[in-house]
């Protein structure tokens, strides 16, 4: 009995089971599936970004197309989705509804006064209604 266990140890699969056993103790699935997922984070998170902007500096968002490959040209990885100018609008869109709650939110938690001043103006185009 003895012998077949030392010549168990020796042999090709008891080699590759110990080898299993030791990547599953270093937990290289999840490791793998948490890289994954931060890249794919990553890159969304460039593109929002890029969004972001254009919406904050007021250019047409048929520009996003262009503006994601001048990135990509320019070593920034980017994707292979969210590049068209339908997504950046509706990416603007989630952005701006984010940016009314958090605002609402920090209102409505605000434990003090505060005060709204209204400011009529006129342009050439319409006449103040007085």
């Amino acid at each position: 009995m003895r012998k077949k266990l030392h010549d168990q140890e020796k042999t090709k699969a008891h080699e590759v089971a110990g080898e299993i056993n030791r990547l599953a103790s270093q937990n290289t699935l999840p490791n793998a599936l948490k890289k994954g997922c931060s890249r794919a984070l990553a890159t969304t998170a460039r593109c929002f970004r890029t969004v972001y902007k254009m919406a904050k500096t007021g250019k047409p968002f048929t520009d996003y197309p262009d503006s994601v490959e001048l990135q990509e040209l320019n070593g920034v990885d980017m994707g292979r989705v969210l590049h068209s100018n339908v997504v950046a609008k509706d990416i603007a869109s989630f952005i701006s509804r984010q940016l009314k709650t958090a605002t609402l939110k920090q209102l409505l938690e605000y434990d003090g006064y505060f005060s709204v001043l209204l400011d009529e103006s006129t342009s050439l185009r319409a006449l103040s209604a007085s």
